[in-house]
């Protein structure tokens, strides 16, 4: 099974499904940029910070993003979240390097490494589920996932506008955005062409995973109930000996089923992702890891 991670992965065929229409619950804004005394139209809007957060009036402040060198990706204090952009980087060589999609779901990367420049693209998936019972927002509002406008400057800084874009509700959405701009990295002039798109999809609560192992004969050699709790953030599960295939079986909070077969044929382990979430309903993702 093919990693989910991979950080160069084939340009994404057909188009997203769109899973429903979400209620647009706030508008958009003008930003101010980073530095005023910056031309308009210099920094580059390089695509969204996914912030899952209160309902609350539009936050018009910039945030300058932090880069975590150890997991490649970007933090706005006060608007955690996930990146879904590619920020420009020069490299210790001067080379040109990309990040920010660290955080998306399946994420689908295809960059044009060429020294004048070319085509870059980022599609990506944000969970959102119902929130857990007996779980209020503070101000009782209820919750709604923020895209943020981020930008990059022409010196590296990355930061993210006031301008935003909130969605709730129970369906899915697709958001996107193209721009072309000129750079210069390391000293020499490129030109790059950049889409970004990202769907949110909603899923139930997991209650029961369930997992079971079979011999080449389809007898049942052995089986584990889990609960999310248990999973936590990832999970790995030895296999019994003579076991050459498992069947996972996940549960939601409504009743509703979903298996899958995995062959234990070979030496790599075989993942099952699962979303994992939090008492908001914000989802990240947590790997059953079948050994």
């Amino acid at each position: 099974m093919k990693s989910i991670w991979s950080k160069y992965r084939p340009r994404l065929l057909g188009a997203l499904a769109v899973c429903g229409v979400l209620a647009l619950l706030m508008g958009s804004g003008a930003g101010k940029l980073a530095r005023p005394e910056r031309l308009a139209g210099q920094d580059r809007h390089i695509g969204f910070q996914l912030v899952y957060e209160e309902i609350q009036p539009p936050d018009r402040s910039v945030v300058v993003g932090e880069y975590d060198a150890a997991e490649d990706r970007y933090v706005f204090p006060g608007r955690e979240g996930l990146n879904c952009f590619l920020a420009l980087r020069a490299g210790p060589d001067g080379e040109a390097d990309f990040s920010g999609w660290s955080d998306m779901v399946g994420a689908e990367v295809a960059l044009d490494m060429s020294p004048d420049g070319g085509e870059q693209s980022l599609r990506g998936t944000a969970y959102v589920g119902p929130v857990r019972e007996g779980h209020k927002s503070p101000g009782g509002l209820g919750y709604v996932l923020n895209a943020y406008w981020v930008y990059q400057a022409r010196d590296g800084t990355v930061y993210l506008s006031g301008k935003q874009q909130g969605f709730g509700g129970n369906g899915g959405v697709t958001l996107s955005m193209e721009e072309v701009s000129d750079w210069t990295v390391g000293g020499s002039r490129r030109t790059d062409r950049l889409s970004v798109e990202f769907s949110i999809r909603w899923v139930e609560r997991t209650e029961r995973v369930e997992a079971a192992w079979y011999d080449g004969e389809d007898r049942l050699l052995a089986e584990r109930a889990l609960t999310m709790e248990e999973i936590g953030d990832g999970l790995t599960l030895e296999r019994p000996e003579g076991a050459v295939w498992a069947l996972i079986t996940v549960t939601d909070a409504r009743g509703g089923v979903e298996r899958a077969a995995y062959t234990l044929d070979g030496p790599a382990a075989a993942f099952h992702r699962l979303i994992r979430l939090d008492e908001r309903g914000s989802g990240r993702t947590a790997d059953l890891v079948l050994a």
